[in-house]
């Protein structure tokens, strides 16, 4: 399976090749742009420990129709903090429908608890652990080669950031900017 930026890649050579173009368009056809969402931790010192949601809930909306598949490539989140708390471990976990609503009068808010909260959970219990680094005074998590795939329950995708390890998180509150790749079939 090509990755999207192989698909972008064939579509600008083969843009003129009659034979090959019908193809090429059927592959490019199901990338789609990366897709974005934003999410707002609130301030505070926030201890987490493993398992705790980091900031609460994002959504990825309008990713496909229900019933397609959805395959996720890489994730990448901006955090707007300048350093990495010590300890700070973080995996991303996808959903394929809104997990708030199957907790009877609550939500899955910053702190709060995920680990086998919730056993549907499209992507592995463990999540997709995130490799964090600072860059140009923000904190940067990417997860690459997901390649995972799943039905879509709904026409959006649903993640959370996860502790793996027990942290206490920078006094402000921070803005999270996060984007996936995938393919829509």
């Amino acid at each position: 399976m090509p990755t999207s930026q192989e698909l972008y890649a064939l579509k600008q050579i083969d843009r003129n090749n009659s034979e090959t173009a019908p193809v090429v368009k059927s592959l490019v056809s199901k990338v789609k742009e990366p897709v974005s969402a934003t999410l707002t931790r609130t301030f505070g010192t926030t201890a987490y420990v493993a398992g705790a949601s980091y900031g609460g809930r994002g959504v990825f909306t309008d990713v496909g129709s229900v019933g397609q598949s959805l395959f996720i490539n890489d994730f990448q989140v901006i955090i707007d903090i300048t350093t990495i708390p010590s300890g700070m471990s973080l995996a991303v976990v996808f959903y394929s429908k809104d997990e708030d609503s199957k907790v009877t009068g609550a939500s899955v808010s910053d702190g709060s608890l995920i680990t086998n909260t919730f056993p549907n959970a499209c992507t592995p219990a463990e999540g997709y652990s995130l490799t964090l680094s600072v860059n140009k005074g923000k904190v940067f998590g990417v997860a690459k080669n997901i390649r995972f795939i799943t039905p879509l329950e709904a026409t959006s995708l649903w993640w959370y950031l996860e502790a793996k390890a027990t942290f206490t998180s920078a006094a402000n509150g921070e803005t999270m900017t996060a984007k996936a790749s995938c393919e829509v079939y």
